[in-house]
């Protein structure tokens, strides 16, 4: 009889030692996520504040595109003034999609999973206008190569831009895989 209390109380302390253990394992991969979405959350914070920076420039140059184009219309030849640039932001969620897949999202306080859903929510809405961004400018680049305009890309950039858009899912071309901000030319 005290050889099995001896050995059921070694087994109690077995499995409270493995319990601590795991309870370990669990806040440091808890800690570990929270640093890693944080971090991925002040990098896209940044990335959108250079996109949302830009905005004025890139609507200068489409103002000053339509007048070229206008003034096409009119018969007129119009001067474009160097080459269309503008930024291309894709905001990251891969901090939280590893913080679900290695289960460090369960061990999360409740208000805290919510709070970073809502904000990934909201950067996947924000990824999905810069997708459909994208295919305008695609759109654009195919209008610009139909007319007869001394400003649309060579033909060179528009067969990588287009080998680019084939190597992404159809709809996120040139940012295929890519996150962050990224300046294109034409």
């Amino acid at each position: 009889m005290v050889h099995l209390l001896a050995i059921t109380i070694g087994l109690l302390i077995v499995l409270g030692l493995e319990a601590s253990v795991e309870w370990m394992h669990h806040l440091r991969l808890v800690h570990e996520a929270r640093q890693n979405i944080a971090q991925e959350i002040r990098d896209n914070r940044q990335n959108l504040a250079k996109e949302m920076s830009s905005l004025l420039r890139e609507e200068d140059q489409l103002e000053k595109l339509l007048k070229v184009i206008s003034a096409e219309e009119k018969g007129g030849a119009g001067k474009p003034e160097g080459h269309l640039v503008w930024s291309v932001t894709r905001l990251s969620d891969a901090s939280w999609n590893t913080a679900f897949s290695t289960g460090a999202v369960a061990h999360m306080e409740c208000d805290q999973v919510r709070r970073y859903s809502q904000i990934y929510a909201l950067q996947q809405m924000f990824n999905g206008s810069m997708d459909h961004y994208l295919e305008s400018r695609h759109d654009m680049y195919a209008f610009l190569t139909r007319m007869d305009l001394p400003y649309k890309p060579s033909e060179s950039r528009v067969r990588r831009r287009e080998a680019r858009h084939r190597v992404g899912d159809g709809d996120r071309g040139v940012l295929a895989g890519n996150r962050g901000s990224t300046q294109q030319g034409l």
